[in-house]
């Protein structure tokens, strides 16, 4: 059985390891900073936003149906960041261990042209890292 030492040392080198991806993928090495926030967006429709919480209960009642998950991920992958990142912090706390919804948020966060500070994605990953084990 590991030892708390072992544990954290584990996890500095997965935080060492996002760190130097992300680096690779994002090319050179940045400035830590805050993390950012998204742009507001305006609300989303009646209809939408009624659909997006239809399918969050149905995830509260029967996490195993992957229906709900699936339409919750590519709704986000539409919507403004603002309203992207609410669901993504949903489902990764629903499937912590789901590599194709932290590699869906990920990429989400990367389509933002106009944010040069991929800070946001870093702690993504980081987070992605010490619950999964292998990212697709």
């Amino acid at each position: 059985e590991p030892s708390g030492g072992e544990v954290q040392g584990a996890s500095e080198s997965a935080a060492d390891a996002a760190d130097a991806l992300l680096t690779e993928v994002l090319g050179g090495d940045q400035e830590e900073a805050p993390i950012s926030t998204a742009p507001t967006a305006p609300p989303l429709s009646k209809v939408v936003q009624d659909r997006i919480d239809q399918q969050l209960e149905k995830l509260q009642s029967a996490p195993y149906d992957t229906g709900p998950r699936m339409m919750l991920t590519a709704e986000a992958q539409g919507l403004a960041v603002a309203h992207a990142r609410k669901i993504f912090e949903e489902l990764v706390t629903i499937y912590p261990t789901s590599s194709a919804i932290w590699r869906a948020y990920v990429e989400k966060e990367l389509s933002l042209k106009e944010e040069t500070d991929h800070t946001h994605v870093r702690s993504i990953f980081s987070r992605c890292l010490a619950t999964t084990l292998h990212v697709e």
